[in-house]
């Protein structure tokens, strides 16, 4: 069924191209102001995220014209979970409209009329179908600036939010969900500071990959077994320490690996030749769905006066 939904879009888009480079009237009758806006605000590749019914999904699309020269009519080819979606957009002259007729590979359909343009958006109304729903609502296609894309309207009575940022040339295009990354990371991160502060020391290794690189100061730790023993000693020699984390700023990379930096502080620790400040920075990495610390660098500073 996919399958066939795939062919009948890719010759739904053939055929519609084909038109567009055919037509004998470049442009077919759309102001230049629009045509404008479109190469300033439209063209190019696009990263961000959808929000909708308490989801946050991540997408890339990309905007084109179907002839470069003529500049007549838009193509847009978006990817993101579950499903394609291909759209053309051109001038409607009579109504005044940019039409944008959308279809997915899951059998979406839909057509959106903008009406009203402004140095900053285009506003219009939309209905079809989308997601075995009946979709009919206003929308709105907006630039806050150079590099930015949002689009909102109202899907089965919810908000429809999406956001992006333009890709620069020769940067890969990354579909990534930065915010849900970030969680899961700074759920991990809870549970490494409580299984310390438990001064619980076989939880504190499973979060250590099994071939962990760690350093302390000058202190090598290798592997999750040696993590292991690393706590277990330390907790056996400072029944009270705790310690918090603070300054904590991440880096997405990819979807698997996270780079952490932030400031450690113990208290409770009877032990004077150990600092009890200190910074660090961590390598986080998503294995078989789990964040692990592959590594780790961390070296005592002078506690503040």
């Amino acid at each position: 069924m996919e399958t066939t939904i795939m062919r009948r879009l890719a010759i739904l888009k053939a055929a519609l191209v084909t038109a567009c480079l055919a037509s004998p009237a470049p442009g077919q009758g759309m102001p230049e102001n629009i045509r404008q806006q479109i190469d300033r605000h439209l063209i190019g590749r696009w990263s961000g995220h959808v929000d909708f019914d308490g989801k946050t999904t991540s997408e890339r699309y990309t905007y084109k014209w179907a002839n470069a020269q003529k500049k007549n009519s838009l193509l847009f080819s978006l990817t993101t979970e579950g499903y394609t979606e291909t759209k053309i957009g051109f001038w409607d002259a009579e109504k005044k409209h940019f039409v944008v007729q959308s279809h997915t590979s899951r059998g979406d359909h839909w057509v959106t009329h903008y009406d009203k343009f402004e140095d900053d958006k285009w506003s219009g109304h939309g209905s079809g179908i989308f997601d075995e729903m009946v979709w009919d609502s206003d929308a709105t296609l907006s630039w806050p600036d150079a590099n930015s894309l949002h689009y909102e309207d109202l899907t089965d009575g919810k908000p429809w939010v999406s956001k992006a940022k333009r890709v620069a040339k020769g940067q890969p295009a990354r579909n990534i969900d930065e915010k849900k990354i970030l969680g899961e990371v700074e759920a991990a991160h809870r549970q490494w500071d409580a299984a310390f502060d438990a001064h619980d020391a076989v939880a504190l290794a499973k979060l250590y990959d099994v071939k962990t690189d760690v350093y302390e100061d000058d202190v090598h730790h290798r592997g999750r077994k040696a993590m292991r023993k690393q706590f277990a000693e330390l907790f056996d020699k400072q029944s009270k320490i705790q310690q918090t984390t603070t300054m904590v700023e991440r880096k997405v990379l990819s979807r698997r690996i996270v780079i952490e930096t932030g400031v450690w502080n113990n208290v409770g620790d009877s032990d004077p030749s150990r600092p009890t400040r200190g910074r660090y920075s961590c390598t986080w990495m998503k294995k078989k769905g789990k964040w692990l610390i592959v590594h780790d660098r961390s070296w005592g500073v002078p506690a503040k006066k």
